[in-house]
């Protein structure tokens, strides 16, 4: 069974003793721990290029990958905005890099991310 406790709590730190704390198969509260190696690292995606070709008025941005992943590209116009909205979703990923072209014609500037999923 998982314990959690803080301890030495000061304003500004959070301090937290971990004791006889795993997880597993199942449900939180389960007895038969999951080994470590059962886990999937986390697949970092790093853009890696980006240009922008005024005689097409595309911007392509490159970015690391997975082959056989797919990933979704957004965009917004304003960093300060709440939400993303989707230019592409399940970009397949033929190999370690993946390239994603938009027509950007008569868009405003704007900023991408790449994240994983379809």
């Amino acid at each position: 069974m998982g314990l959690i406790r803080g301890e030495r709590t000061i304003q500004g730190t959070n301090n937290v003793v971990l004791d006889d704390f795993f997880i597993s198969k199942g449900n939180f509260l389960g007895t038969v721990p999951v080994p470590a190696l059962s886990f999937v690292p986390v697949q970092q995606i790093q853009i890696i290029g980006q240009q922008y070709v005024p005689a097409s008025s595309t911007f392509q941005i490159t970015w690391t990958s997975q082959t056989g992943s797919t990933y979704t590209v957004q965009r917004k116009t304003d960093l300060s905005a709440a939400n993303w909205t989707e230019v592409a979703t399940g970009v397949a990923a033929p190999g370690a890099t993946t390239t994603f072209t938009d027509n950007v014609a008569g868009r405003a500037a704007g900023y991408y991310r790449v994240v994983l999923g379809p």
